[in-house]
C-alpha cells in the first residue's frame, strides 16, 4: 500500500499474501477489520479513519457496492460506492436526537424515515440536497432502496455500533508489530 510507512496486522494469508480475514492498521491512523483479497480490501469490512467509519463492501482497495459512512456518530451516508465515489441516490440520516432518545429503535421504519434526507451524489458528491417528489416516489419503490435499507437496519448500523464496542475495549490489541513501506 502506497504511503504506508508502519503498520501491524493480524489475520490470514494465502500464498504470502493478505487473503481471507484481517485486521491491518496503518500508519496509527487508519484500521480496517474485514475480507482481503491478494493484499487488498476486498469483500465486507468496516474502514476506521479517526472519528469516521465506513461499514460496508469493497474492491480493489475502494469502497464498492452497498455501504454506510458513519461520522463522528453524528450522521450516516448511506448508499452504492462506485471506485471509491458514491454514485446515484442516497439516504443522509441523523442521529443527534436519536442517539440521545430512549425510544430509538432501529427496526422502526417510522422513527429511521424521520431523520431520513434524501439526496442526489454523483462522483462522491452531493448534487442535490433533495429529491423531488417524483424521483423520491420512485426511489422508494425501488429494488435499491429495500437492499440499502435492508443492509443498514441487519448488517451496516450494528456492525458499526459493535465495532465502537470492540475497539472502545480493544485498544491495546497485540498484534505483531510489522515496519514496511508497502505490502
Amino acid at each position: 500500500m502506497t504511503g504506508v510507512n508502519s503498520w501491524k496486522y493480524k489475520g490470514q494469508f494465502k500464498n504470502d499474501k493478505i487473503s481471507g480475514k484481517g485486521r491491518f492498521r496503518w500508519n496509527n491512523q487508519k484500521e480496517y477489520i474485514g475480507e482481503w483479497d491478494n493484499n487488498e480490501l476486498s469483500g465486507y469490512g468496516i474502514l476506521i479513519n479517526k472519528n469516521d467509519r465506513y461499514v460496508g463492501y469493497f474492491t480493489h482497495n475502494n469502497k464498492h457496492g452497498y455501504g454506510a459512512t458513519f461520522y463522528n456518530g453524528q450522521s450516516a451516508l448511506l448508499g452504492k460506492w462506485k471506485n471509491d465515489n458514491i454514485e446515484g441516490n442516497a439516504i443522509l440520516i441523523t442521529f443527534i436526537d436519536l442517539e440521545k432518545s430512549n425510544n430509538y429503535n432501529i427496526d422502526d421504519d417510522e422513527n429511521i424515515e424521520n431523520n431520513f434526507q434524501f439526496i442526489k451524489t454523483q462522483k462522491g458528491e452531493i448534487i442535490r440536497n433533495n429529491l423531488d417528489n417524483e424521483e423520491l416516489t420512485k426511489f422508494k419503490s425501488s429494488k435499491e432502496y429495500s437492499n440499502m435499507v435492508l443492509l443498514y437496519k441487519k448488517k451496516f448500523y450494528p456492525d458499526y455500533i459493535k465495532s465502537i464496542e470492540k475497539f472502545n475495549n480493544d485498544k491495546n490489541m497485540s498484534i505483531n508489530n510489522n515496519e514496511s513501506g508497502n505490502i
